[in-house]
Order: C-alpha cells, then structure tokens, then sequence
C-alpha cells in the first residue's frame, strides 16, 4: 500500500479535489440562472464515485452516503 502522502496520491487528489470544485461553481451558477442541474448532478457523482475509489486503492475506506436520503 502507498503512502497517501506520496507525490503521486497528492497530485491525484488535488486533481480531483479541483474537478469536484469546478463542478460545484458550476452547479451554483445553473441554480443562480434556474437552470436544470441534472446533468451536473450527474458529473459530480461520476466525480465523487471516482474520489472513493481512489480513496479505497490507497487503503482510505469511508462509508458511502446514501444521497436517495436527502430527497
């Protein structure tokens, strides 16, 4: 198992720490312009889905959230 603090999990992190922000500013513009959010919601799913499976190939588990509880 690799360091999570090697070179290459802190590059890979802060990449996609910085796409899941991207995605979020996009998400408050669409709400701000009454936009439909569907597909954004989408894109961070498919970010955040990435993020855990990163997460777990460097031995960093943490349990999903159910996201169907917050409707």
């Amino acid at each position: 198992m690799m360091n999570k603090r090697s070179p290459e999990y802190v590059k890979r992190e802060n990449e996609l720490c910085k796409k899941i922000q991207e995605v979020s500013e996009k998400y408050d513009q669409f709400t701000k312009e009454g936009k439909d959010t569907t597909a954004i919601l989408r894109q961070l799913e498919t970010i955040l889905d990435e993020m855990q499976l990163f997460k777990k190939s460097y031995g960093i588990f943490h349990q999903p959230v159910n996201v169907d509880a917050f409707d």
